[in-house]
């Protein structure tokens, strides 16, 4: 998703929306789309591992 997307809808430049968003949140949009990213991945690793460690 690019910025622009979110920015659109909200009636917000896209230099507003970043601004508000990083007021909100203390990450930039690209910051919190990695980091939710990595999260999700993690998650996935630690379910695979444990379905792994019953296989055998």
């Amino acid at each position: 998703m690019r910025v622009e997307e979110p920015a659109n809808p909200s009636g917000l430049s896209v230099s507003a929306f970043h601004r508000h968003f990083r007021a909100i949140t203390a990450l930039s949009p690209l910051q919190f789309r990695k980091r939710i990213r990595l999260q999700e991945a993690r998650s996935l690793l630690l379910a695979n591992a444990g379905v792994a460690h019953l296989d055998g």
